[in-house]
């Protein structure tokens, strides 16, 4: 793996440190000394033109995507296969776990959960299109969308003050409920404010650039 490569993805798993390139999946060993050593990774590219952009852990297996393929990792061959192939022309947006099962997400809104391997099903309980950024936690989903925050399963937060304009691109809820937002402008206002939200369950705090 060599240095400065572009990370897209981070997990830890098995005593591993996982990263998505775009070039594949790379991976070293946390009791390492020195991790930027570039001998220290062992890399393999899961398909040709892949950049893994998800990884997450579920009851104990590792789950890699792009924007059209959910991989799952193999330790007795040392590999991934494809666990679900997308089709037609909506992506991958996230990977969560909700109600205790694996979720993948598109953009579009639709939704489906991991049954068992290579056995996914449609969602029907999100509802959500136009979806840009997801996070997960338990029964509840909060998604930002063209629309703004929209949530399920949980209580609707107080109204994020932020730009009309602005487009969430990545969501994050912590071990602690914190809920932490990174939003942007878009490309036809440059001058509007833009930052980290961070909701602690009763009001938002801003953090911005």
């Amino acid at each position: 793996l060599p240095k400065d490569t572009e990370v897209t993805a981070l997990a830890v798993f098995d005593g591993k440190l996982w990263v998505g390139t775009p070039a594949g999946i790379a991976w070293a060993d946390l009791s390492l000394p020195n991790l930027q050593d570039p001998d220290s990774w062992t890399s393999t590219r899961v398909a040709i033109g892949a950049i893994v952009t998800q990884l997450i852990v579920f009851n104990g297996e590792l789950f890699a995507a792009d924007d059209g393929v959910v991989w799952v990792f193999d330790p007795e061959s040392n590999s991934f296969s494809a666990d679900l192939i997308f089709t037609g022309e909506d992506n991958l947006l996230n990977l969560g776990i909700f109600r205790n099962r694996l979720l993948i997400n598109r953009h579009n809104g639709g939704s489906q959960v991991r049954l068992r391997a290579g056995d996914w099903e449609a969602e029907t309980t999100q509802g959500f299109k136009f979806v840009n950024a997801m996070a997960t936690q338990g029964t509840a989903i909060w998604a930002g969308t063209n629309e703004g925050l929209r949530v399920i399963g949980a209580s609707t937060p107080p109204k994020l003050l932020e730009p009309a304009a602005n487009q969430f691109f990545e969501m994050e809820i912590l071990d602690d409920g914190e809920l932490w937002v990174a939003s942007v402008p878009d490309d036809k206002d440059r001058s509007q404010r833009f930052g980290f939200y961070q909701f602690n369950g009763e009001d938002w705090r801003v953090h911005n650039f």
